[in-house]
C-alpha cells in the first residue's frame, strides 16, 4: 500500500507528530502532498492540520495496550481520521475521531482486506 500512496496524492513520513498535547513519534504517517504545515515548534518540528494527516499507524506488540487505549485517545482528540494498531496478527483500524475517541474500531485479521478511506480523505471517490 506504501508504494501506491505517492501516487494519489499522499507522502508517508516516521517524523514526530504533534498533537497539540504531546510529540508522540508513530511508526508512519501519511500526510497529503502539498499540505503546508500550519505552525512549527522550535526550529525544525512542523505542526500538520488533522485534514492533511490521512493515516497514522503504530506497529506493536509489546505496546499493544498503550497503543489501542492512550495513543488511540490522544490521536483521536487531535482529529486524525484514520488510525491503525498493527501487531503480528491483527490490524486495528480506529476511524471518525471525536473528543473522546474514536468512535469506531475493527479488527482486521491476516487476508482481510481493508477499505483504503485515505481517497475521500483527498476529495476523490
Amino acid at each position: 500500500m506504501v508504494g501506491q500512496l505517492p501516487r494519489v496524492g499522499v507522502e508517508v513520513t516516521n517524523a514526530t507528530l504533534p498533537t497539540g498535547e504531546s510529540l508522540p513519534d508513530p511508526d508512519c504517517w501519511a500526510l497529503r502532498s502539498g499540505a503546508e504545515p500550519v505552525d512549527v515548534i522550535g526550529a525544525e518540528l512542523s505542526v500538520w492540520a488533522a485534514s492533511d494527516v490521512v493515516l497514522v499507524v503504530e506497529v506493536s506488540d509489546e505496546t499493544v495496550v498503550q497503543d489501542l487505549n492512550r495513543k488511540a485517545d490522544l490521536y483521536s482528540r487531535a482529529g486524525y481520521p484514520t488510525y491503525w494498531v498493527v501487531t503480528k496478527d491483527v490490524i486495528y483500524e480506529h476511524t471518525e475521531p471525536t473528543p473522546q475517541g474514536y468512535r469506531t474500531r475493527t479488527r482486521y485479521r491476516p487476508g482481510e482486506r481493508i477499505p483504503v478511506r485515505y481517497a475521500d480523505l483527498l476529495g476523490r471517490r
